[in-house]
């Protein structure tokens, strides 16, 4: 569905990504990622209309490595979220991941899930100390 909201699973991170739109390269800045697509900022260039970032076509091409790994994931997503920041100086874009290599979406679920259990032990240790302090 083109309403639905990634909700879950997503985990805070900023990376710079490269992202191809009608083959042209645009870099970006991550906000957030799950295991079933991301959230990027870019800097929307005065002069350009908004269709120049390619939005006439809503599949973009990505590639990016994910922090303490040495595979680079190529992926293909769908805009499903657009929005330009104040005085249109930032372009958001939430991206559904819809082409992506198996050991790469295996490797993006599982950096996912480890970060969010590490996040999780952190606040449980928290918790333990000022219980027990």
């Amino acid at each position: 569905m083109l309403d639905r909201r990634r909700d879950t699973d997503r985990i805070p991170l900023k990376l710079f990504i490269n992202e191809y739109v009608s083959d042209r390269l645009h870099r970006a800045v991550t906000t957030n990622i799950s295991p079933t697509g991301l959230y990027v900022n870019r800097v929307f260039a005065a002069g350009h209309r908004r269709l120049q970032f390619g939005r006439e076509d809503r599949y973009v091409q990505l590639e990016f490595a994910l922090p303490d790994t040495t595979d680079t994931i190529w992926a293909r997503g769908e805009v499903r979220y657009d929005e330009l920041g104040g005085e249109a100086m930032v372009h958001g874009t939430g991206i559904y991941l819809t082409d992506i290599a198996r050991g790469h979406q295996k490797l993006l679920k599982d950096y996912v899930y480890d970060r969010k259990r590490q996040r999780l032990q952190e606040i449980l240790g928290l918790i333990r100390k000022n219980r027990y302090h």
